[in-house]
């Protein structure tokens, strides 16, 4: 159920291929996003109710066996829709992955500046921060709640509460993202355990990584097509997506300005206290990253 920018495309693929687990055909499903989200899909829960989501499993329905089917949308954990449908299935199992808060919003802005062209070449570190810290009143981010409420949204501890509330101890696991890109083997039989699965098929597993940020070549290609991605069929954007990215991205710089090490610094000053609780109900000492 989150966070976005915090490994969950990894986590999809890589829990997708255990023998005992069927992951639905799209990542980021977004099945049970509230009506007025943006991202909120005109064929999800508000439509076709909770008969619908099958359609997105039905290979692994027909497979034996399957113990879970898993749907990895990382705008749960804040959906009011996801956590009422959620909270009322008593056999699920709920998982949350955390990443340091200021990370994940740096890294939230890299993917929405870069990989998704949604903002300007020239829009710096800073200026994306104080833009989210307008909220409402950013002309730039008034229709982008994923970057507008980017702070809000990395405020972990108020949400686990919540959701604590309604999911047994036994069945909300929540792990950190520099744990498992750490050590993703042992992480991921843990995860494996904590569902009562054998973690064994991750002895051998390659871990391969997925959705990672990259460098634009043409924006207003870029820009275009992922405009356009809803009415080209799966089959043929998935065949073409290696060739397009060898022609229009590069490798991303990863090297941070000092401006930029500035705000993250700000940044986690800011979330000491959340950081705080959220060590509380791990039960860990601070600092947890």
């Amino acid at each position: 159920i989150g966070a976005s920018n915090a490994g969950t495309t990894s986590l999809f693929h890589w829990r997708g291929v255990h023998p005992s687990v069927g992951k639905s055909t799209e990542n980021e499903l977004r099945y049970l996003m509230d009506r007025d989200d943006p991202l909120c899909r005109n064929d999800g829960f508000h439509t076709e109710g909770l008969e619908g989501y099958g359609r997105f499993y039905h290979n692994s329905l027909a497979d034996s066996g399957i113990r879970y089917l898993i749907d990895v949308s990382p705008q749960y954990y804040y959906q009011d829709t996801a956590f009422s449908v959620i909270s009322n299935m008593p056999d699920s199992h709920v998982i949350m992955l955390l990443r340091i808060s200021s990370k994940r919003i740096y890294s939230l802005y890299n993917y929405s500046k870069n990989n998704k062209g949604a903002l300007k070449a020239d829009r710096g570190f800073a200026d994306f921060v104080d833009e989210v810290r307008r909220g409402d009143a950013s002309d730039i981010l008034r229709h982008r709640p994923m970057l507008r409420f980017a702070i809000k949204h990395s405020e972990y501890a108020s949400y686990i509460r919540k959701w604590q509330s309604v999911v047994s101890r036994d069945r909300l696991h929540i792990y950190l993202f520099e744990d498992v890109f750490h050590d993703p083997r042992t992480m991921l039989c843990q995860i494996a355990d904590d569902l009562g699965l054998s973690g064994a098929f991750y002895h051998s597993y390659g871990f391969p990584a997925q959705n990672q940020s990259y460098a634009v070549r043409n924006r207003r290609l870029h820009k275009a097509l992922h405009r356009s991605r809803k009415r080209i069929p799966d089959w043929l954007r998935k065949s073409m997506k290696a060739a397009y990215l060898m022609v229009n991205t590069r490798k991303l710089d990863t090297s941070m300005p000092d401006a930029d090490r500035d705000v993250l610094a700000q940044l986690d000053a800011e979330f000491v206290e959340t950081e705080r609780e959220i060590a509380e109900m791990l039960g860990r000492g601070t600092p947890i990253w």
